[in-house]
């Protein structure tokens, strides 16, 4: 049960961000018997998370809330790069409400922030508006490209001119035109197919790709970028969604509601000081090539929750916990693939995506997961390469993949 909270209260732990990572992270910690408060806006979660189902299998949450934690499971997914691959492998939608009130259930105080906090240079102190807290330790799981922890010996995690970034602009119709361009009765992880107008200003050869799923109020349908550095503004996506939809413009209008995603793609793997933590997307749980996050995040929320607690008792650093060597150099193998498809005309994604999504579900599911081995993302990448034509293959091999594991 949440307490009230006083000023200058003394917690063992403070979780900046109450979104799914930070929330994971706080509940963790507080079944281990450590004293944690929760900082965030306080507000419902609006986005639309999707995720593997067979990856939270695993995790806490699943085993307290079983399949219930998603709102909807579908088990009949597709995706196209130029042709139709059915994927076999359950997806499910998170069920926000359920889960964000399951996990707050085992933390000591959850406290509304209407605006950034700031940290002192020890990590102890926090002010939070006009009150002040006190903290053991302070974890930033806030998922902000800048970050919200103002400290004057820490970096800011301020996003650069070469920042990749995932953009998308969707909208949530109640039902799907008979014009558009999509399947219908399916979800669709990703849809590359081209449509008018690729090729014209402002995003000129931009790949693109759809995003469609069945949400509560209707279905999302989303354009997005899967990675670009500048990003594209995701009000630039808006013709190619229209288009998408069968080229009327009046049902941007008559949607739901509109949503803007922008994922910072690549960002530092978590950076850390005295006292000072940093977990899911802020920590750089970002996968380079897909943007999806929570899943990792909630995979991760136990055993950094146990080195969070063994630290604040003068245990290690739990940065080699949140980043373990196998994890770093998983993340130079993510980050060479990710740079071998920013460098892909449309053509080149498509016959990637064809080569990708023809493989069985099981030997792509890896290359998916930061905390997958790296040598599960080496053979999915062998395999990859083995079953792509000679065409793609010598677009594949600019760098020897190996060398990144040095």
């Amino acid at each position: 049960m949440s307490r009230p909270i006083a000023s200058a209260a003394d917690f063992d732990l403070v979780v900046i961000g109450d979104g799914p990572a930070g929330s994971a992270l706080a509940a963790a910690a507080g079944s281990l018997g450590v004293d944690v408060a929760l900082l965030g806006p306080d507000r419902v979660w609006d986005a639309t998370y999707g995720l593997w189902v067979d990856e939270v299998e695993q995790t806490a949450v699943w085993s307290q809330l079983g399949p219930s934690m998603f709102v909807s499971i579908d088990s009949d997914v597709v995706a196209f790069g130029s042709t139709r691959h059915r994927l076999d492998r359950r997806y499910g939608l998170l069920d926000n409400e359920l889960v964000r009130s399951h996990l707050r259930r085992g933390v000591d105080a959850v406290v509304a922030m209407a605006s950034g906090v700031a940290v002192s240079r020890d990590g102890v102190d926090i002010a939070v508006g006009t009150e002040s807290i006190r903290a053991r330790w302070v974890v930033d799981a806030t998922g902000s490209a800048s970050g919200v922890l103002a400290r004057a010996d820490a970096p800011a995690h301020v996003p650069t001119r070469s920042t990749a970034w995932q953009t998308a602009y969707g909208v949530v119709l109640e039902d799907l035109p008979a014009s558009a361009a999509i399947e219908r009765h399916h979800t669709t992880l990703m849809d590359f197919r081209p449509v008018h107008p690729e090729g014209s200003a402002p995003l000129g050869r931009t790949p693109t790709f759809c995003y469609v799923v069945r949400v509560a109020d209707g279905w999302l349908v989303e354009e997005t970028v899967l990675s670009a550095s500048p990003a594209c503004e995701p009000d630039l996506l808006r013709d190619r969604l229209v288009a998408r939809l069968g080229g009327d413009r009046s049902m941007l209008d008559a949607a739901r509601r509109t949503e803007r995603v922008e994922i910072a793609m690549n960002r530092p793997m978590s950076p850390s000081g005295p006292r000072l933590s940093v977990f899911g997307a802020s920590a750089g749980y970002v996968h380079p090539a897909t943007g999806f996050s929570v899943a990792a995040s909630l995979r991760a929320a136990e055993r950094v929750a146990k080195s969070l607690a063994a630290a604040i008792e003068g245990g290690p650093d739990p940065q080699r916990v949140i980043w373990s060597a196998p994890m770093r150099r998983t993340r130079q193998l993510h980050r060479y693939g990710a740079a071998v498809l920013a460098g892909l005309d449309p053509d080149g994604t498509r016959a990637f995506f064809d080569v990708f999504f023809d493989q069985p579900w099981q030997r792509w599911a890896p290359y998916l997961q930061i905390d997958a081995r790296p040598t599960q993302v080496m053979s999915t990448m062998a395999a990859l390469f083995a079953a792509a034509p000679w065409s793609l293959r010598r677009r594949l091999v600019t760098v020897d993949p190996r060398r990144w594991l040095r």
